[in-house]
């Protein structure tokens, strides 16, 4: 994967806050091609003003390899997941849809080409805490204090998904396509 791809790193920063995870379900189903270990993929995550209102979370996507990555993308992004009861997951890319629920539309993203050296960053505040994923989002906050861990996660492919594509894909090929680096958790104190 380092000779095709290059190296994706992933930063990302934590302003304090206090927040869980997605909306319903409440349980997101693992996903797939999640490589966090790998020499082409690297991810960290830190935080800052744990415990506090402001919590936030600055994420930075940096391919540091020598071929495009090319990072799904989307405006909604990236979504806010509870993986299980103690630990959000930042998601900049797309999560499994529920195989109980029949949506009526779903979204095809696109990608987005970052190039050897080039960054994509963002801030997601996390007070107060809407969770939200590809499918749906909570309409009220969730209601959440004391310590949980936080992992950012970013999805991207080997090759683009282009906008004339869209209309030729389901969401299963996107995420057959979509590999996903994951930071270490880090512990969050929430208010």
């Amino acid at each position: 994967m380092a000779r095709v791809l290059g190296s994706l790193v992933v930063l990302a920063g934590i302003a304090a806050c206090s927040h869980p995870s997605p909306p319903q379900p409440d349980e997101v189903s693992p996903m797939n091609k999640i490589d966090s270990s790998s020499e082409a993929i690297h991810a960290t995550l830190r935080v800052t003003g744990s415990g506090t209102p402001e919590l936030a979370v600055h994420w930075q996507i940096h391919n540091q390899g020598q071929e495009t990555a090319h990072v799904l993308h989307g405006s909604r992004m990236p979504y806010l997941l509870l993986e299980d009861e103690r630990t959000l997951v930042v998601l900049h890319g797309v999560n499994p849809p529920d195989p109980d629920i029949d949506y009526n539309v779903i979204e095809i993203p696109t990608t987005r080409a970052l190039a050897p050296g080039q960054s994509l960053t963002g801030t997601v505040p996390l007070v107060p805490l809407v969770l939200r994923h590809h499918f749906e989002q909570e309409r009220a906050p969730r209601p959440m204090s004391g310590d949980l861990q936080v992992v950012f996660e970013v999805g991207w492919t080997r090759a683009p998904i282009e906008e004339q594509e869209r209309h030729t894909l389901n969401i299963q090929a996107v995420l057959d396509r979509q590999i996903r680096a994951r930071s270490a958790p880090v512990t969050v104190t929430l208010p």
